[in-house]
């Protein structure tokens, strides 16, 4: 569920809503709560993309896990570098993105039933790239520093799921090692 703040009273409710500390209820609610509509949007739009490769691959109770992690990582990584006030799950998303490269390397995103196809890294390292962009020169409000903190989490999220893996392979128990990611 997520929601576009001025709908439920703006400025008024920003508090509760908002990432405004380290506090667990903080780092918990940010992530369902938006500044605008546009904001809420391309989060649901690289959600689907990248929520859709990594819920197939790891399950749908993993994936929401995984979406927590990065969600508390990148709001604790943010409040910690940066300190301003934020909502939205961006930090999430970019975590989400690269653990996507680590899961799925040769996915492909479809957009417009196909109208347009291109390899899913390129997007990632799109993504990758604007966010480094914006740390290296800030010309926007977007918690950056939450970004950056969800892209680390999913790396390692990444490299876990590729350290787990590479263990399981040889062995004949393979199939039943490999299912802990379904």
């Amino acid at each position: 569920m997520c929601f576009w703040l001025p709908w439920l009273g703006g400025d008024m409710l920003g508090d509760e809503f908002t990432l405004h500390d380290l506090s667990v209820s903080s780092l918990l609610v940010y992530p369902y709560f938006h500044s605008h509509g546009i904001h809420l949007y391309l989060n649901l739009f690289f959600l689907y993309i990248y929520g859709n490769t990594v819920s197939n691959r790891l399950g749908w109770w993993r994936y929401f896990l995984a979406f927590t992690l990065f969600a508390v990582f990148a709001g604790a990584f943010h409040m910690l570098l940066d300190g301003d006030d934020a909502v939205g799950c961006s930090g999430a998303v970019a975590g989400l993105a690269i653990l996507s490269l680590f899961l799925e390397s040769s996915a492909q995103v479809n957009l417009f039933d196909k109208t347009i196809e291109f390899p899913l890294w390129w997007l990632t390292v799109l993504i990758l790239f604007k966010d480094l962009t914006f740390l290296c020169f800030p010309i926007s409000d977007s918690a950056t520093f939450g970004h950056i903190g969800g892209e680390l989490c999913g790396m390692f999220a990444g490299l876990y799921y590729l350290y787990t893996k590479s263990k399981c392979e040889g062995f004949e128990i393979e199939n039943s090692c490999t299912d802990l990611y379904k």
